[in-house]
């Protein structure tokens, strides 16, 4: 197929699930797709890092992990993936992480070691001291070890709500190498957010509404609880985005170029390109 510049562009893609009926659901799902390359893998991730690397072949990979806990996916053993040529989206698993942190049983903190590797826990108990929230915290130091342990210059993320709740339900983590890819990433978040809030909105009426029997009158504006609920987030992530951008200028008196300051800066959640610009 062709890209924007009329480029030939071939794009092979590996799908890898280890629960037989849901790989056999994704059998029937892609199995009739013509025009790309799809290999199915019925195993474990971490089983397949080895089978990853082989399959991308040096070419550019995007590598989503999209688990439905926090193991899965230790940090020692994606070692390999995060040097690739590309990028990686990862669906962390906040709610849960969040809920089990500090669960003192030792084979619930192997796992957490597992995750996100040696000597964590201290790291993560300062930032959670210093005022991040616990989970903010644990994203604070799973990216930085994302970016540690990758071939990435730039790891972001952002947080996606519980349809019914004002809690984090994940975090989608990106990795890249390029300002572009941040700037593509925060403008699209920044469409998501408002289309989040009423498509939460909706849930939440709907639910009010079953569980009464009857309509609100009035609609969604007055389901019970809701809030704005990234509008104080947002807030304390302009004043990172600012501390990060006086330090960019700070650590290149003879100048930088807008781009690379542009990809510093929009690293921080939630503070999006016409914020660097104001």
């Amino acid at each position: 197929m062709k890209d924007s510049k009329n480029k030939s562009v071939n794009f092979r893609c590996l799908f890898i699930e280890k629960e037989p009926s849901v790989f056999r659901e994704l059998e029937r799902t892609v199995g009739d797709l013509e025009g790309i390359n799809i290999k199915l893998v019925n195993g474990a991730f971490e089983d397949s890092v080895s089978s990853i690397c082989d399959f991308a072949q040096g070419s550019f990979s995007l590598i989503f992990i999209d688990p439905t806990g926090w193991q899965g996916f230790a940090m020692e053993r994606i070692k390999a993936l995060l040097n690739l040529r590309g990028e990686i989206l990862i669906n962390f698993m906040s709610d849960f992480i969040n809920r089990f942190i500090e669960d003192p049983r030792p084979e619930i903190a192997a796992t957490f070691d597992e995750l996100f590797g040696p000597d964590w826990f201290d790291e993560w108990k300062q930032l959670n001291g210093e005022g991040l929230s616990r989970e903010a915290a644990a994203v604070e130091v799973y990216t930085a070890r994302l970016k540690k342990h990758g071939n990435f210059k730039y790891v972001t993320s952002t947080r996606i709500l519980k349809p019914l709740a004002d809690r984090s339900y994940f975090y989608l983590i990106y990795a890249t190498e390029h300002w572009k890819g941040i700037q593509e990433f925060r403008q699209i978040e920044k469409k998501a957010i408002n289309e989040q809030d009423v498509v939460r909105d909706v849930a939440k009426f709907s639910a009010k509404a079953e569980k009464s029997g009857q309509s609100d009158l009035f609609g969604t504006g007055l389901v019970e609880g809701n809030v704005m609920p990234f509008e104080r987030e947002r807030e304390q992530q302009l004043q990172r985005g600012l501390d990060r951008f006086q330090a960019e200028l700070g650590c290149n008196p003879t100048g930088i170029k807008y781009e690379e300051l542009l990809g510093e800066v929009l690293e921080t959640p939630l503070v999006w390109e016409k914020d660097l610009k104001k």
